[in-house]
C-alpha cells in the first residue's frame, strides 16, 4: 500500500507542476497541498473542498488544491 501511495503522490505532483508551473505548493495537512493563490476566505468554498480533500487523503490519495478560478482565468490557464 505504501508503494502505491508514493506512486500516486509522485504522479499528483508531476501533474500539478505541469498544469501550474512555478507554483509554490504549501502542505496544509499530510498529503494535502494548497496553492497560496487559492481563495480560503469566508466567501470561498474552501472548507467544503478541504473536507473533500481529507476524505480522498484518507483513501490514500495526494491532493493539490489549485489556484482559484478567478486567478486562473486572469492568467488564461485552463483547469481540467
Amino acid at each position: 500500500m505504501e508503494k502505491l501511495r508514493q506512486e500516486n503522490a509522485k504522479k499528483a505532483r508531476e501533474a500539478a507542476d505541469q498544469l501550474f508551473p512555478g507554483e509554490n505548493w504549501v502542505e496544509i495537512e499530510d498529503r494535502i497541498f494548497r496553492s497560496p493563490r487559492r481563495a480560503i476566505g469566508k466567501n470561498s468554498n474552501y472548507q467544503n473542498e478541504l473536507r473533500d480533500a481529507q476524505i480522498l487523503r484518507d483513501l490514500e490519495s495526494t491532493i493539490y488544491l489549485v489556484p482559484s478560478r478567478a486567478v486562473v482565468q486572469e492568467e488564461n490557464l485552463t483547469l481540467l
